[in-house]
């Protein structure tokens, strides 16, 4: 299967002309740990991520879109579980906290509060 993501993580570097051996100099790892992240076998994490936004100007959204669809889909999960648990609690959270929580929701969701 074709790894998307992987693909973006390539074409990244290729557009800047580095090898392999010199993207992970830049980025602080070795070249198989690269090799890995292209081919689609290893997820890059958090901090190496921003390392490629650093080094590329690239947001980690655009770079691994596919990953942040998934998180958002688990965020958003979270946040309404969260959410009706807060409506339960009859009052007894401050109003920041739970409007924090109704505002994210509909922004993950889509929609206008």
């Amino acid at each position: 299967m074709i790894d998307a993501n992987a693909i973006r993580l390539k074409a990244c570097r290729r557009r800047g002309g580095l090898d392999q051996a010199e993207l992970a100099r830049l980025v602080g790892t070795t070249h198989s740990t690269i090799s890995r992240y292209e081919s689609g076998r290893l997820r890059p994490d958090v901090g190496t991520l921003i390392t490629y936004e650093l080094i590329f100007d690239i947001p980690a959204s655009t770079l691994l879109p596919d990953t942040t669809i998934a998180n958002r889909r688990k965020t958003l999960a979270r946040a309404h579980a969260l959410k009706k648990r807060y409506e339960r609690s009859s009052g007894a959270l401050p109003a920041t906290k739970v409007e924090f929580i109704r505002t994210l929701c509909h922004r993950l969701d889509g929609t206008s509060p």
